[in-house]
């Protein structure tokens, strides 16, 4: 933008929400949700806002995502634990969980030769645990037809 225009404009620096703040605003979004309260222990509420917050420095990024990733995120390991018939905090439910919230959400620096997904799966990994030997599918299939 040329400064004959940012002469006339006002500027308010905002920064994000601390981490503490971010997981009572997932906390209550999923309260209101009618599969949400007491679905997630804390411990996991935790570590998606920190994975979350991860991506927003990573040297990588560009941008990160915003709490909504972390929101979607817990949203998202609750409904696919209950389609699967496993506990919320399976490796590969909060693993995918991670790559349908935050993929989208993540904007690569230019120059930069990874996939939103190769990061998305980084940050899993250092908040959430190593990924399984199955390549992320820890019955031996191929994955394919899960939900």
């Amino acid at each position: 933008i040329a400064s004959a225009v940012y002469d006339r404009c006002c500027r308010l620096a905002m920064d994000y929400q601390g981490a503490a703040e971010e997981t009572a605003i997932v906390a209550a979004v999923l309260d209101r949700a009618p599969t949400g309260p007491g679905q997630l222990p804390e411990s996991q509420l935790d570590a998606s806002v920190a994975m979350v917050r991860d991506s927003r420095s990573h040297p990588d990024l560009r941008s990160g995502s915003s709490v909504r990733g972390a929101i979607d995120h817990a949203m998202l390991c609750i409904e696919l634990a209950g389609l699967r018939g496993v506990d919320p905090s399976d490796d590969t439910v909060t693993l995918d969980a991670a790559h349908l919230a935050l993929s989208g959400r993540l904007k690569i620096r230019e120059g930069c030769t990874r996939s939103p997904e190769d990061i998305v799966e980084e940050l899993w990994a250092a908040h959430f645990g190593p990924r399984p030997d199955g390549g992320g599918d820890t019955d031996g299939g191929d994955g394919a037809g899960k939900a």
